[in-house]
C-alpha cells in the first residue's frame, strides 16, 4: 500500500512542502473542525519540529541551556504548525 501510494505520488509530481504534506494529512484524516485543526497541528508539531530539535538541541555542546532553547525553539515551531492546521482545517 505504501509503495503503491509512493508511486502515485511520483506519477503526480506532488512536491514534498510542510504545508503541502500538512494540507495532504489533514484532507486523509477528514479534519474540517478548529478542535480538529489543533490537534493536528498539535501532533504535527510534535512528531516533527519538536523531535528535531530536541536532538539538535541535545548533541549541541555549544549551548549553555539546551532545554531552553530547544523549549523556545520547537515552541515557535509547534504554534506555527498549529496556526496552519487550523487554516487548513478551516478552508478544506
Amino acid at each position: 500500500m505504501v509503495l503503491g501510494l509512493l508511486v502515485w505520488l511520483e506519477e503526480e509530481n506532488v512536491s514534498f512542502d510542510v504545508l503541502g504534506d500538512l494540507n495532504w494529512l489533514a484532507v486523509i484524516v477528514a479534519t474540517d473542525t478548529v478542535a480538529e485543526g489543533i490537534v493536528l497541528g498539535l501532533v504535527t508539531g510534535v512528531g516533527i519540529a519538536l523531535s528535531a530539535l530536541f536532538v539538535t538541541g541535545f548533541f549541541d555542546p555549544q549551548k549553555p541551556q539546551a532545554a531552553v532553547w530547544v523549549a523556545v525553539v520547537s515552541g515557535y515551531h509547534v504554534v506555527g504548525l498549529v496556526i496552519a492546521a487550523i487554516i487548513l482545517a478551516i478552508w478544506t
